[in-house]
């Protein structure tokens, strides 16, 4: 894959163990000891393994991870796929789970109640803090969220016995945001999760 290719300068001979070439089939980003890995699984440049191996996992800073997320931005664009370029100049995105990424960073614990409609998915988790010790419903929505969407997530909050409700979506619109201070629910927008988790990133390297 180009990619690796073209970021192996970056991270000084060490994308690869050998000084071949590699055409790397997927890769992935993992939380290993409270820093970031990157996994790569490769076949040889000679062709004779006949399956994909993890072949090297990478320690990524906060400058060389956000220096990856360019590459892949300017190689691929905005993509569907494990993870998604981000744009010069912009953080890392990665892909996968928004809902469980969204309860993660809402230091949340999932209960693995977890329900699906069209367009959306849904789970309720636990703060389990002492003093607090709050259900909330936490609904992801994959399309811009109108006022009529959250009036039915509110709905949902109150029908499932939940005291906060948190409603996850790429966008929302004015009157989405004015009907959820009426019903106390929580916006957030995929981009608030991506810029959380590179703070998150950032504050780890520089520890």
């Amino acid at each position: 894959m180009a990619v690796i290719r073209s970021f192996r300068r970056e991270l000084k001979g060490h994308a690869t163990r050998h000084p071949t070439e590699v055409d790397c089939l997927w890769f992935d980003f993992l939380d290993e000891g409270g820093g970031r890995v990157l996994q790569l699984a490769t076949l040889g440049s000679d062709q004779r393994q006949s399956k994909p191996k993890v072949s090297q996992t990478i320690q990524l800073s906060a400058d060389a991870s956000r220096e990856l997320a360019r590459i892949i931005g300017r190689l691929f664009g905005p993509t569907g796929g494990d993870a998604i370029g981000a744009g010069e100049g912009e953080g890392l995105r990665v892909g996968g789970d928004v809902l469980q990424r969204a309860v993660t960073l809402a230091r949340l614990d999932d209960t693995g109640l977890r329900a699906e409609g069209i367009g959306w998915s849904q789970t309720l988790a636990a703060d389990t803090r002492p003093l607090l010790h709050e259900v909330w419903l936490v609904r992801h929505v994959r399309g811009t969220v109108s006022a009529d969407e959250v009036q039915a997530f509110g709905n949902a909050v109150e029908g499932s016995g939940a005291q906060r409700g948190m409603l996850v979506a790429p966008a929302f619109t004015r009157t989405a945001e004015e009907r959820a201070a009426v019903h106390d629910l929580w916006l957030i927008s995929e981009e608030d999760i991506t810029r959380a988790e590179n703070r998150s990133y950032d504050e780890e390297g520089a520890s």
